[in-house]
């Protein structure tokens, strides 16, 4: 009746469309151009896509060599994500389908085959080592402007669960900022304990239903954060009022004198910089085996071809990681902090060897711990988290009481324009800049850097 009342629309047609509503069905065919005219209000109310009959048939003609069906490798490591194609429904339900908690095998088919027919509103990826065993479905839900919608989320039982789960809900959460959606809601229904604890890690708030979390894409001052988000959840439900919250601690003289208290704020609308919060940030040099290794799957995915090479899942999808190198000349690193990490030219090996287009800087990250201690301790404390044998850091610089440094970061966040090193020496005005250790830099400097890196960015 809402609909008929705002709109001009023959009631036999409203009759068809009610029909179809109460039989629960997902997709209304017609040549109505009223009806398609309503279609995005339509859905948003009753979850029912109207579909002109052509557009339907040229969203189920899957061409084999269209490239959202050739398998790209993730993050750098051998395995493949690949948008999933119309008949795999029955063989991802039996594979993801959770029992546990008795879910209908045949409705998670039916649910997978509806949102492959609507391809225009979902994407339907999966996370393989090959074609017969799936490590992960996901399904993105496009039709909200403001919002990234997860109806579907499952990961395998396997050794690498939690990880891949980390990992798929952080690439999640920057697929949704990049994008320039300022929310993302994961709605499924059957999740995993692994996947349940992950998000819960992820400061996502717990709402009717399921799990929502802000991702703002900004650099802003405090106040014009302030300001950007009571405009953003003006007309928002209330659901959204943990965000509005935030807005009380943006106002608040403590947080902006308090270093842990400012990276908290920041990390909690990640990937959002605050341009007035004081977070000391670093340019750090790695060498570009470790960078591929650790986070930077641009060059992992160089050595790919090789066989052998090529990132390890383990560590590639692991949210944090540990970097080693000398104590000397830290310049007063310490956590919290952010680093900007510069993938330098030489590696011991030779200059550049193995590696192309190096010497920029390509990454931001958090430090989340650094560590003093001896290099066989530290190696033993952070073994899981590292690319480096025992050898490796041992070979490390020690100062004159055998103590080397460890560095835990997290959540680097992979620059979509690295930053060249003239580009670099131009935004500092050092015209002999020279990067062998820790360069402290002014919160000006970083705030252009990052801008330069993320060009997608609200300023």
């Amino acid at each position: 009746s809402s609909i008929k009342s705002n709109f001009l629309i023959d009631e036999y047609y409203l009759r068809y469309v009610a029909r179809s509503i109460t039989s629960e069905s997902h997709i209304f065919l017609s040549r109505n151009k009223q009806l398609l005219d309503l279609a995005d209000i339509i859905y948003e109310n009753f979850s029912l896509s109207v579909i002109h009959p052509e557009e339907f048939i040229n969203q189920l003609d899957e061409l084999k060599d269209k490239p959202d069906y050739q398998p790209i490798r993730l993050s750098g490591t051998s395995l493949e994500q690949i948008e999933v194609k119309s008949g795999q429904e029955n063989f991802l339900a039996n594979y993801f389908h959770n029992y546990k908690l008795k879910e209908n095998q045949a409705e998670l088919q039916q649910q997978i085959r509806r949102y492959l027919a609507e391809h225009d509103k979902f994407e339907c990826v999966v996370v393989r080592k090959n074609e017969t065993n799936p490590l992960a479905l996901i399904v993105y839900g496009k039709h909200k402007k403001y919002e990234l919608e997860i109806p579907i989320l499952r990961v395998s039982n396997h050794d690498l669960s939690p990880t891949i789960a980390r990992h798929i809900i952080f690439k999640s959460i920057l697929k949704s900022a990049h994008g320039q959606q300022h929310f993302t809601r994961i709605t499924d229904s059957y999740l995993e304990d692994t996947v349940t604890e992950a998000i819960q890690e992820d400061a996502f708030v717990k709402v009717h239903n399921g799990w929502l979390k802000a991702n703002l894409s900004v650099v802003k001052t405090t106040s014009e954060l302030s300001k950007y988000i009571i405009d953003l959840v003006f007309n928002l439900g209330e659901e959204y009022g943990f965000i509005r919250e935030l807005v009380n601690n943006l106002n608040n003289e403590n947080i902006l004198i308090n270093v842990q208290s400012s990276v908290d704020i920041e990390r909690f609308i990640f990937p959002a910089k605050i341009i007035d919060f004081e977070i000391p940030t670093f340019i750090i040099p790695i060498q570009p085996r470790w960078a591929s290794c650790l986070f930077d799957e641009h060059l992992a995915n160089q050595m790919l071809p090789l066989d052998g090479f090529g990132a390890k899942p383990e560590l590639a999808f692991n949210r944090e990681a540990v970097y080693y190198r000398a104590r000397q000349n830290s310049r007063g690193l310490d956590a919290p902090c952010r680093i900007l990490w510069y993938v330098s030219e030489t590696q011991n090996e030779g200059k550049g060897k193995g590696f192309q287009n190096v010497g920029y800087i390509g990454a931001c990250s958090y430090v989340d711990e650094v560590v003093i201690g001896k290099s066989k301790e530290l190696y033993r404390r952070f073994q899981r988290l590292g690319v480096y044998n025992e050898s490796n850091v041992e070979n490390v610089r020690k100062d004159i009481n055998g103590n080397i440094m460890a560095i835990r970061f997290s959540d680097t966040e992979l620059f979509n324009r690295p930053i060249d090193f003239q580009k670099l020496q131009q935004v500092l005005n050092k015209n002999n800049l020279l990067i062998v250790s820790p360069n402290k830099i002014n919160n000006e400097s970083f705030i252009k850097l990052y801008n330069l890196g993320n060009r997608h960015f609200d300023i």
